[in-house]
């Protein structure tokens, strides 16, 4: 028998019976059944088309359409945020006085990877381009040459001591500083020799030769040259010119011991007639004794020790305001005038290892030590 499943049969009212597998009638109150008469359609029967279920290809349409529909809102909200982006760009631009041109953004995504270029897309190689190599060697290798040539030359003649010039030497100790005037000698044949108190006539060139005789030391007088380093067993030269008088304060620039903040020193710039008065002052004692013994202290003695009432104040060495009354030298020997006067000799032969250097005294100058040493009893008195 033909059926047509598009018609449409009559589905039962609320009061209307309906069969079942029990043959039991159902108007709608009683308990629910199951198969198809549950529904309210008789048994065996096929079910007819209803509107409310669409068909496979009509429900496939509403997908496309609403995929179409989802694709075009989407493009629609990114058009509205960059939309909006250019807005605030603009707003911006326009806070901060100025409008800036849009940059040109470049998808990464876009770009072809290695492996999906075409064998005729691929660059040339560059390498073994001999010419481009002689190039690029040769070019640097001119203007280094063209910069150390008279580089070289310069080091040169820094490094050359200049013999026509005002000679000077300058001898590091910790933690004072020495200077000896070669081209100056005294009565005694020994040259003119100071402690941290250099004089120079004004507008002359001076050679300084730098030595010491422990730890490294870096001379330096920063109104009148550059840093030079003193170096234990090496010679260093280097040279300065004062182009007005006045004194100049000096330092030890190179850490050399614990009381190396205190290595200082002055350079003095005298006139050519102070300077020769200076130098005619160095070699005359006064003929007071004392008097003599305190300025050797004062110009000699002051960098290192103290002396109470007087110029030296140093803190490097021991005191001699009570130096009379001290039983032993140094702690080494017993204080009397012929070991005082072997100790300001030569302090070495008396106590090897000391860091008391040998100053260089004339036979003039130990005689006047020793009678003004022996006058610093703590009385004040001098």
């Amino acid at each position: 028998m033909f059926h047509n499943h598009h018609a449409r049969l009559p589905k039962p009212g609320a009061g209307q019976p309906v069969a079942n597998l029990s043959g039991e009638s159902h108007d709608g109150e009683g308990p629910k059944q199951d198969g198809a008469t549950a529904a309210g359609y008789p048994l065996g029967e096929i079910r007819p088309f209803r509107p409310g279920i669409a068909t496979h290809s009509s429900h496939l349409d509403r997908l496309r359409r609403r995929g179409r529909q989802s694709a075009v809102d989407d493009r629609s909200r990114r058009q509205r945020r960059r939309r909006n982006q250019q807005y605030l760009q603009l707003a911006l631009g326009a806070w901060r006085g100025r409008l800036r041109p849009r940059r040109r953004r470049i998808d990464l995504r876009s770009l072809p990877l290695p492996w999906q270029q075409k064998a005729d897309q691929r660059p040339a190689p560059v390498h073994g381009n001999t010419r481009l190599e002689i190039i690029w060697t040769v070019i640097p290798a001119v203007i280094l040459a063209v910069i150390a040539i008279p580089t070289i030359q310069g080091i040169a003649t820094l490094a050359e001591k200049d013999e026509d010039a005002f000679q000077i030497h300058v001898i590091g100790n910790q933690f004072f500083w020495e200077f000896e005037y070669p081209d100056i000698v005294g009565p005694d044949g020994a040259p003119l020799s100071t402690t941290n108190e250099m004089h120079i006539p004004v507008d002359t060139r001076i050679e300084l030769t730098l030595t010491t005789n422990d730890v490294i030391h870096s001379f330096w007088v920063p109104r009148l040259a550059g840093k030079t380093d003193a170096i234990p067993g090496r010679e260093n030269h280097m040279w300065l010119e004062a182009d007005e008088t006045g004194t100049f304060l000096g330092q030890c620039a190179e850490f050399c011991g614990t009381e190396h903040a205190q290595m200082r020193f002055t350079v003095v710039s005298d006139t050519e007639e102070d300077f020769n008065d200076w130098v005619a002052n160095s070699f005359a004692l006064p003929s007071d004794p004392v008097e003599a013994g305190q300025a050797i202290v004062e110009s000699v003695c002051a960098g290192c020790h103290l002396v109470e009432g007087t110029t030296a104040q140093g803190n490097v060495g021991p005191e001699l305001t009570n130096f009379a009354n001290s039983d032993q030298i140094a702690g080494a020997v017993p204080n009397n005038e012929e070991n005082l006067r072997a100790w300001l000799a030569n302090p070495q032969d008396v106590k090897p290892g000391t860091a008391m250097p040998n100053l260089g005294l004339s036979p003039q100058e130990i005689d006047a030590l020793v009678v003004y040493l022996n006058t610093l009893d703590g009385s004040g008195g001098s």
